[in-house]
C-alpha cells in the first residue's frame, strides 16, 4: 500500500509516543481486594489486576482495613499505606518501600520457630509514618542505605522473644516513637546506627551493647 508521505510521518510519531509511553511506564494505585489471609503474589487480588511490584510501571500500595495480606515474595513497590484494623503478615519475603509510607495497622515480620529471615527495606531518606506497630518476630531485618531513613513517632516497634533468632537493624535507622525489645539477639550491624529517644526505649534496650543512642 502507498501511504503518502505526510499521513505516515503521523502513523510513525503515534507509534513513537506509544513506545515511549511503554518504555517509561505508568504509576499504578493498587489496592487490595483479596479480603483475609491471602497473598501478595496474587494477581486476582488486586484492583486493578496485577501483582504490584515495581517494573516497567511503579505500584503505590493500599491494604483497606480490615483486610490481611500475607507478604509471600519479593517485592518493591513506592508507597505503602495499610490501614487501621489492616495486617500485613510477612513470615518470610523481602519488601521494600522506595518512598515515605503510612503504617496504620500492623506489619509483622517473621515468624517464632521460622529460620527463614523476613525482610523489609527503606529507600534514601524515607520515612514511615502513622500510628501502628511493626512486628519483628524471630529472624528479621531493617535494611537501608547510608542515608537516614525514619520511623515516626506514632510507631511502635517491637519484638518477640524466640531465643533461636533475632532481629537485625542494617540501616541507620531513628524510631522517633516507642522501641519494646525482648529479644536477646536483636543486632545493629556494624557501621549501622540506631537512634531512639530514651524515653520510649524498653529496660533491656537501655543496656545493650549495640550500635545504638538515645
Amino acid at each position: 500500500m502507498n501511504i503518502p508521505l505526510f499521513y505516515r510521518a503521523i502513523l510513525l510519531l503515534l507509534l513513537y509516543e506509544v513506545a515511549g509511553s511503554k518504555l517509561l511506564g505508568a504509576t499504578i494505585n493498587s489496592t487490595w481486594s483479596g479480603g483475609a489471609a491471602r497473598n501478595w503474589s496474587v494477581a486476582g487480588n488486586w484492583n486493578p489486576l496485577g501483582v504490584p511490584s515495581n517494573g516497567a510501571d511503579l505500584y503505590n500500595v493500599h491494604i483497606p482495613t480490615p483486610s490481611a495480606v500475607t507478604v509471600d515474595g519479593t517485592f518493591a513497590i513506592e508507597t505503602f499505606d495499610l490501614d487501621s484494623g489492616a495486617l500485613a503478615n510477612m513470615p518470610a519475603g523481602f519488601l521494600t518501600l522506595n518512598t515515605n509510607s503510612i503504617l496504620d495497622g500492623i506489619l509483622r515480620m517473621g515468624a517464632d520457630g521460622n529460620f527463614a529471615t523476613a525482610r523489609l527495606a527503606l529507600g534514601a531518606a524515607v520515612a514511615v509514618f502513622g500510628t501502628g506497630t511493626i512486628d519483628l518476630l524471630a529472624n528479621t531485618s531493617i535494611e537501608g542505605p547510608v542515608s537516614e531513613v525514619v520511623i515516626g513517632s506514632g510507631i511502635t516497634v517491637q519484638t518477640g522473644q524466640w531465643p533461636n533468632g533475632g532481629p537485625t537493624i542494617m540501616a541507620n535507622l531513628t524510631v522517633a516513637g516507642r522501641l519494646n525489645i525482648n529479644n536477646p539477639n536483636f543486632f545493629v550491624q556494624a557501621g549501622r546506627m540506631l537512634t531512639a529517644p530514651a524515653h520510649c526505649i524498653s529496660p533491656r534496650m537501655r543496656n545493650s551493647p549495640h550500635s545504638a543512642r538515645w
